[in-house]
């Protein structure tokens, strides 16, 4: 990498973006990167829940499970159940459009806005 140092912090999310945006920019196929992806996606999920109060990793409730979502994400203390590690697969596929950082600032809102 270039240096960039992880600290699960919510500016820490800026490289996980230009991380997989950079990948994006080389061509790189999901498929190919999936053990990689999972593991930033994970580490999304952790900025979110030692950052957010109440937030902590789940299964995913019953109805959303049943819809096909099995893999772990984060439940809130609003009651929300968030993917990070799906919303960094989207990130490489479709670009800026699914930034984690700006996913941190909607889960962030959610939560206070309940």
């Amino acid at each position: 990498m270039d240096g960039t140092i992880l600290d699960y912090s919510p500016n820490s999310l800026q490289s996980i973006d230009k991380i997989v945006l950079g990948l994006r920019r080389d061509g790189t196929k999901p498929e190919e990167v999936k053990g990689v992806l999972s593991i930033l996606g994970a580490y999304v999920g952790e900025v979110i829940v030692r950052n957010i109060k109440g937030s902590q990793w789940s299964l995913p409730p019953k109805e959303v499970q049943a819809a096909g979502l099995t893999a772990m994400g984060i439940n809130t203390k609003a009651g929300l159940f968030w993917n990070p590690i799906g919303k960094v697969h989207k990130l490489l596929i479709n670009g800026e459009e699914d930034s984690v950082v700006h996913f941190y600032n909607v889960v962030k809102f959610k939560e206070n806005d309940r």
